[in-house]
């Protein structure tokens, strides 16, 4: 077996696997503890826990509600009743779990508090509806297109740094079957079992391949398309392949981040992080990510990041001020992650091109574009970084 076929092996399995009694995603049941009565949120992705597939962020939880679209009828809807609790970000998702595609989504900032809700915990309602309902586009609502058989609607919560547990200290939110001529609850939908999309194993069989295009002793960035694997509209990435076994068993990265006060609710950015993948089986490898709060920052606002597999090196790196990550894969891709970054701010990725798949890279580096505020890094021995530092390398970038 090649090592291009190895994902499609994995998630073949896993498929097989979701369609006989003893499902791969039966870890990921949802602690009744935290659910609320109604229908409940039918799996649960936690950051932190291992085996959570889709390069997940260490700082998200994940809850997924799917059924099939011929169970709820025409003048029926789901309505979920939830709470803002104490969190970075929270936003629910619509996606055809046949594809993985995006449909429609609500966040935060788009989600109306209860005319009624008072209080620093305020209250929120939310009506998910077939297109053959004819309902007329309205605030709170979601729509389910004609064409999708199979929805699934994913509640995201992003914790805040060092957050207590993941859920926001709350109840997760309530989903109740109704009608929509008078809010009459029904009997819940039969569940759909969770399933990865179809046809996405080429999808990462040829992100493999293309991260052979990244092989560069300088590392720079490059926004790219995901693989359909159930991505959340609010982030944009930057990523690049590592190559440490070539060039030098130690990476150093260094961008430039807007000040902690500009990041989170209201500021120029709601959320920034690196994290490392497991490009052969999506995976976050443990302690795998940092998010913003947890990058030091220094005099000039640059952070600093040193990616190692030795302890003592990630130890040099804690000392001298810089953040540290293990490489912990054998495969790894690292992606920054970027949230809801405002117009205004002149590190947006959204000012990166988009690379097409095995397209060319030639100038579209992440850095091109938004300067100083894009990772670039560059490898060094770990015997050289341990005696040396920054100048390892030469002249720090």
């Amino acid at each position: 077996m090649t090592i291009q076929q190895f994902p499609v092996l994995l998630l073949v399995l896993c498929t097989w696997a979701a369609k006989i009694h003893a499902s791969p995603w039966a870890p990921f049941q949802t602690d009744p503890a935290w659910q609320s009565p109604g229908c409940g949120l039918q799996k649960a992705f936690i950051g932190r826990k291992p085996w959570s597939p889709l390069y997940p962020e260490l700082q998200a939880n994940y809850w997924t509600f799917g059924w099939r679209a011929e169970d709820l009828g025409a003048q029926e809807a789901l309505r979920i009743k939830g709470v803002f609790a104490e969190l970075r970000y929270l936003s629910w998702t619509l996606y055809d779990s046949e594809t993985g595609d995006f449909l429609s989504h609500l966040n935060d900032a788009m989600i109306e508090a209860d005319p009624d809700s008072e209080g620093p915990l305020q209250s929120y309602t939310l009506r998910v509806v077939s297109e053959e309902a004819g309902q007329a586009e309205r605030s709170n609502q979601l729509i389910v297109p004609r064409k999708v058989r199979k929805p699934v609607l994913v509640l995201r919560y992003y914790e805040e740094y060092q957050a207590p547990n993941p859920y926001g200290s709350q109840k997760l939110p309530r989903i109740e079957r109704v009608a929509l001529v008078d809010d009459t609850v029904r009997m819940c939908p039969p569940p759909l079992g969770w399933q990865l999309p179809a046809g996405n194993a080429k999808n990462i069989v040829k992100a493999v391949w293309d991260s052979r295009k990244m092989k560069n002793p300088e590392l720079q960035f490059y926004r790219v398309k995901g693989a359909g694997l159930y991505p959340n509209p609010d982030n944009i990435y930057v990523s690049t392949r590592l190559f440490t076994e070539e060039f030098g068993d130690t990476a150093i990265l260094r961008v430039k981040l807007p000040e902690q006060a500009e990041i989170g609710r209201g500021g120029l950015i709601r959320y920034q992080s690196f994290c490392i993948g497991n490009l052969l089986n999506t995976l976050t490898p443990k302690n795998g990510c940092v998010m913003d709060r947890a990058l030091p920052r220094d005099a000039e606002g640059w952070t600093t990041l040193v990616i190692s597999d030795r302890a003592d090196v990630r130890a040099e790196a804690t000392r001298l001020g810089y953040a540290s990550l293990a490489k912990g894969t054998r495969f790894p891709l690292i992606l920054m992650r970027q949230m809801l970054a405002k117009d205004d701010f002149p590190g947006s990725l959204k000012a990166v091109p988009m690379t097409e798949g095995s397209g060319d890279l030639e100038g579209k580096a992440a850095d091109l574009f938004i300067g100083d505020y894009a990772p670039r890094g560059f490898y060094c021995s770990a015997e050289s970084f341990l005696k040396l530092g920054l100048a390892c390398h030469g002249p720090a970038l």
